[in-house]
């Protein structure tokens, strides 16, 4: 076997594999034998039969299609291991020539990271916001709303109604024409929700993800009437394919209701918070306001570490890796889309295909890099579950799976799967934060004041 080896960037091998054509005839031999033992072939004993009779049952192509194969498969593992190699991904070894027989693949080899001084990033700490008297009155504001009767009315709109709109909306890039000379209906929205329901405050509107401008557009709609606006966007909210100065609106009011409010006293305290009376009630949404925002501070201290992690690590793979990860990556969207009810080769028709998948290769670039990037950390680190902590939620899932009825119990496989991949990213994160913080600096040796586990070997080390 004769072997040629090609370095190909980034971070590939190219084989070229030459056997004796004495091994192509053996796995002829071998294919046919395989063919003869699982087939009944009149005049022959089962494993007997020669390779030319099978030839002429199946055809000398196939035949020597399968033999290929079955000899690629060899090959590549005897000149993987010939030459010390091991691929991250599938390598697809195909026929150069037949004779002699010669295979071509290529390899795709390790990731590489490098995370430079990592132990030297430093990221400020968010301010955690102060829970005011503000926010507390207003969160008891929205508990008024959620708790008032509604009365059906047929009035023009006003500020604090629940509206059930028919909403429907297209994005317009700044170079299309006028909306007033576009057939809107003719071509899919953008935005197309039916009896949605809407409180008409500000706060709701926003929330809802609808532009400004939305909620004067609406006030003052009657039962039944329909309404005709546009609204400029933001380019960071326009389609991918076709960033887009506005949206145009079509809507339709369907039903109105007014709120009437409780009175914002002790037995509205006790009735929505359980509270013994209202200044225990605001006492109680304050905390819970301030946990909140502890979370919150934590995810964007978490965010901005992971961002200077990744910003200051140089990171290449084989392309075989970026395209599975897209296939990944594709296969997840689609099965999101469908869980809602959304048929996937529809939704992509709606769409300027190029741009699409342009977009998916973007996202998977980013979930690969991030992953080898997290991983490498984990690596260096030494990071490792925490058993004790594993084995108490393992034991927790074994029980309450014990005492759920058999056709309610859920997959405890995908749960403890789930559970060990929450606990090492916690770990995980933990240990991001400690060095950013630089609260890691307690790992470092004293002396020279730098991480001990990543000095060169002092035999190697050039002398002073």
């Amino acid at each position: 076997m004769k072997i040629s080896r090609e370095d190909v960037e980034p971070l590939q091998v190219r084989l070229t594999v030459e056997v004796a054509p004495e091994r192509l005839e053996a796995a002829r031999r071998d294919v046919a034998q395989a063919y003869s033992k699982r087939y009944r072939i009149p005049g022959f004993r089962p494993g007997k039969v020669p390779p030319d009779r099978v030839a002429a049952l199946i055809g000398e192509a196939s035949l020597n299609e399968e033999a290929m194969e079955q000899l690629g498969r060899e090959v590549l593992q005897a000149a993987l291991k010939a030459e010390g190699l091991s691929s991250v991904a599938p390598v697809m070894l195909e026929l150069l020539r037949a004779e002699p027989p010669t295979f071509v693949g290529t390899v795709s080899l390790e990731p590489q990271v490098d995370l430079g001084d990592y132990r030297a990033l430093r990221v400020p700490e968010p301010e955690l916001p102060e829970v005011t008297d503000d926010d507390v009155d207003e969160m008891l504001e929205r508990l008024r709303r959620d708790a008032a009767e509604r009365l059906p009315v047929d009035r023009p709109s006003e500020i604090g109604d629940v509206a059930t709109l028919n909403v429907k909306g297209w994005r317009r890039a700044a170079d299309e024409a006028d909306p007033e000379a576009l057939d809107l209906e003719a071509r899919p929205a953008d935005l197309d929700v039916a009896e949605g329901r809407l409180t008409l405050t500000e706060a709701d509107v926003a929330s809802a993800g609808l532009p400004d401008g939305f909620l004067d557009a609406v006030l003052g709609m009657a039962l039944g009437q329909e309404r005709r606006f546009s609204l400029p966007l933001p380019a960071a909210t326009g389609a991918p394919e076709a960033p887009a100065a506005a949206m145009d609106f079509v809507v339709t009011l369907t039903e109105l209701v007014a709120l009437d409010l409780p009175a914002l006293d002790d037995a509205f305290a006790a009735k929505v918070g359980d509270a013994v009376d209202l200044d225990s009630l605001r006492s109680k949404i304050g905390e819970s306001m301030r946990q909140r925002r502890r979370v919150q501070q934590r995810e964007a201290f978490l965010e901005a570490a992971r961002g200077a992690l990744e910003s200051g690590a140089v990171v290449s793979w084989p392309p075989a890796l970026l395209t599975q990860e897209i296939k990944d990556f594709i296969a997840e969207f689609r099965e999101q889309l469908e869980r809602q009810g959304i048929e996937w080769q529809a939704w992509v028709a709606q769409r300027d295909e190029s741009a699409l998948w342009s977009e998916f290769e973007q996202t998977a670039a980013r979930r690969l890099r991030t992953r080898l990037v997290i991983s490498r950390l984990v690596e260096l680190e030494g990071l490792d579950l925490d058993q004790e902590a594993l084995d108490r939620r393992m034991a927790m899932m074994r029980d309450m799976s014990a005492r759920t009825p058999k056709k309610r119990r859920p997959d405890l496989q995908a749960m403890m799967v789930n559970t060990m991949n929450n606990l090492m990213m916690g770990r995980i994160n933990e240990r991001l934060l400690e060095i950013v913080s630089g609260q890691a600096a307690a790992d470092l040796d004293p002396e020279l004041d730098t991480a001990t586990d990543l000095q060169p070997d002092p035999i190697n080390a050039e002398p002073s």
